[in-house]
């Protein structure tokens, strides 16, 4: 008996324990839950120690008392990206927090990231510009920015080799912080913009101070301001206002990229090509910068243009100099029309009332002319083009204020700065060494002194030497460089000249003086944003006979070229008030020469194109056709990513 009833008990134990188990595998649902079904026959059972399938965080949850940006409203499409943030003036919220929803259309597209400096003491100058992807990785989102000097032809097989040896860079990564009804990532872009990307701001930015200043997203590109405070010394601190724009790239297939030619002086985008035979000269495809302009209508003889250059003169340009600004803009259609389009470039003025009153000059699409207070005379028209083609895409001249101040003492002018600023600090050296040759007035206190001062060589006269070291790497030939530009801080030291000459006779320097020499410098700027480089060989056209018979008789050239540093016009015994012009009143021909091999289109009688560029190209051996691209220290220009055209 005793042996039965311990066979019942553990039958019945056995029971319980089995019962138990399987209500811990299979539990009974509860009401309206479906009950879970075993595995299928045959299926691998999971391995011990498996991890739950993961699960993103509930969207609305994320987002909650967060606002679209910009809302939707009536007629008003979906942007490039969806950004979410806090009410503004919620102080409770984190106001650094700004999602955005990336589609999954977007990742992997090629994109265009240009910053710049919006605020601060470096306000309007140009940061970097990159051709970049959002790309997913695992459970994050990265922002890369791809090898772009080799083509990558697809279903060639050096394209493989190409994607194996030359890896992209990772400007960012962002954690994915939920993912939309839609599928889409959504990411918090503010740890990242509030890091100064790619914008070499010193370590120390106080996030807790910063801000998002600005936040506007287009069907085309998403502009993003933020205010950034960088921790100074003694415990101080300053904000510095940065703007990113991301927009779309055109279709690189809509496009047809035109060769460089060394005779003509244009900037230039290079990549190398391994697909190209080996028994070809080389493998380096030299494309001209250059916008996409052509006629609307090829048929006639005079078109408008399809879509024209358009340049808006920012408000903050005074009154009084916005007619010479318009007319140094305008200046290059003469070239255009020449190989018949009319009205390539238009100029507009933005005031605080018009359809211009909130463009942003910061905004990608838009070309603008900007007045700036730096305290150095320098001017600048820097570009971002395509890195795959060379178009360019966008464009912003700076002028500062300052070149028109010109009352400089005479230290600053002949002394040992100005002459290092030329010759280097051995100059300073040498008077030290040599003291019979410092110049009247001064004393060796004052040489030492120069010498001491920091950035008193070569660049002693730069606007590199007080705006940022992205500036100064730009002058230097970093990978984002193009040769600089110091015709603007040369024509200081001519219009010192110029105040000099005219004080001798009891005259100031009028004001169509000034107006022509704003005029020319603009010109010359927007030179540069059209893709030409200088040409040092223009202002050896004419003789100073023929020279001084133009400027006072006619209305023509008297330089080659704008792109080329002429001086003011001055001539011993001159009556300033017979005086036509002080200085080349309009573009040269070789300007028209440049424009031609940059822009004409192929005709009837021209032949393919390679044949019409290679003519163009050869006609620079003619006397009033002087072609010569610059060639200084910094003209090398490195197979790098999109070309800012610091210039």
């Amino acid at each position: 008996m005793k042996s039965k009833s311990r066979l019942v008990c553990r039958i019945l134990a056995a029971a319980i324990a089995a019962f138990t188990l399987g209500e811990i595998l299979f539990p009974i649902p509860a009401a309206g839950q479906v009950a879970p079904q075993p595995p299928a026959p045959g299926a691998p059972a999971p391995g011990p120690g498996a991890a739950p399938e993961f699960k993103w965080p509930d969207f609305q949850g994320v987002i909650k008392d967060m606002d679209a940006i910009p809302s939707p409203g009536p007629g008003s499409g979906p942007g490039i990206v969806t950004l979410y943030r806090y009410k503004a003036d919620d102080p409770t919220k984190d106001q650094t927090k700004l999602l955005c929803e990336v589609p999954k259309s977007l990742l992997k597209q090629d994109l265009l990231l240009v910053s710049s400096f919006s605020r601060g003491s470096q306000a309007g100058m140009p940061g970097m510009g990159d051709l970049i992807r959002f790309e997913m990785l695992g459970r994050q989102i990265v922002i890369v920015a791809p090898d772009t000097r080799f083509v990558q032809t697809p279903g060639q097989t050096a394209t493989d080799v190409i994607n194996r040896t030359y890896n992209g860079e990772y400007l960012a990564s962002m954690p994915i912080v939920t993912m939309s009804p839609g599928g889409n990532p959504v990411v918090d872009l503010g740890p990242t913009l509030m890091s100064g990307m790619g914008m070499n701001i010193p370590a120390g930015i106080r996030r807790e101070l910063s801000q998002f200043t600005k936040i506007k997203s287009f069907q085309e590109n998403v502009l993003i301001d933020v205010d950034l405070v960088v921790a100074g010394r003694g415990g101080s601190s300053q904000s510095t206002g940065i703007t990113y724009d991301i927009r779309r790239l055109p279709d690189a297939k809509a496009y047809t990229p035109r060769l460089a030619d060394e005779r003509i002086g244009y900037f230039d985008t290079v990549r190398q090509d391994w697909n190209i035979k080996h028994n070809q000269r080389e493998n380096v495809v030299r494309y001209i910068d250059r916008w996409d302009v052509k006629k609307k209508d090829p048929s006639l003889d005079v078109s408008p243009p399809e879509k024209p250059i358009v340049f808006i003169i920012e408000k903050t340009v005074p009154l009084q100099w916005r007619r010479y600004v318009a007319e140094g803009i305008a200046e290059w259609n003469k070239a255009f029309e020449k190989i018949g389009i009319s009205g390539a470039i238009v100029v507009q003025q933005q005031t605080d009332d018009n359809e211009y009153a909130n463009f942003d000059p910061e905004d990608a699409r838009y070309n603008f002319i900007r007045w700036i207070v730096t305290g150095r005379a320098f001017a600048m028209g820097p570009h971002h083009s395509d890195p795959r083609t060379g178009q360019i895409l966008d464009a912003d001249i700076v002028f500062d204020d300052s070149m028109l101040r010109y009352n400089f003492n005479e230290f600053e002018m002949f002394g040992p700065k100005a002459m290092s600023a030329m010759l280097g600090p051995e100059y300073s050296r040498f008077l030290i060494e040599n003291p019979a040759f410092i110049p009247m007035g001064h004393t060796i206190d004052e040489v030492q002194a120069t010498l001491a001062t920091p950035g008193s060589d070569l660049f002693g006269d730069s606007p590199a030497d007080n705006i940022t070291p992205t500036l100064r790497a730009h002058h230097m030939g970093s990978r984002y460089s193009q040769p600089c530009c110091e015709y603007a801080s040369g024509m200081k030291q001519e219009l010192n000249m110029a105040s000099l000459a005219m004080a001798a006779a009891g005259m100031k320097l009028p004001e169509p003086f000034i107006g022509e020499v704003i005029r020319e410098i603009v010109a010359h700027e927007v030179g540069h944003t059209l893709g030409l480089r200088h040409n040092f060989k223009a202002s050896a056209w004419l003789s100073l006979d023929e020279v001084k018979r133009r400027r006072d008789t006619t209305d023509e050239a008297l330089v080659a070229s704008v792109m080329d540093y002429a001086p003011t016009l001055f001539f011993p015994g001159d009556d300033f008030s017979k005086v036509r012009h002080f200085i080349t009143p309009t573009i040269g021909p070789y300007d028209y020469l440049a424009i031609e091999y940059g822009y004409k289109v192929p005709g009837k009688d021209d032949g393919d194109e390679k044949t019409m560029i290679n003519k163009i190209a050869s006609m620079g051996t003619k006397p009033e056709l002087p072609t010569q691209p610059m060639k200084t220290r910094w003209a090398s220009h490195p197979p790098i990513r999109p070309s800012t055209g610091l210039i």
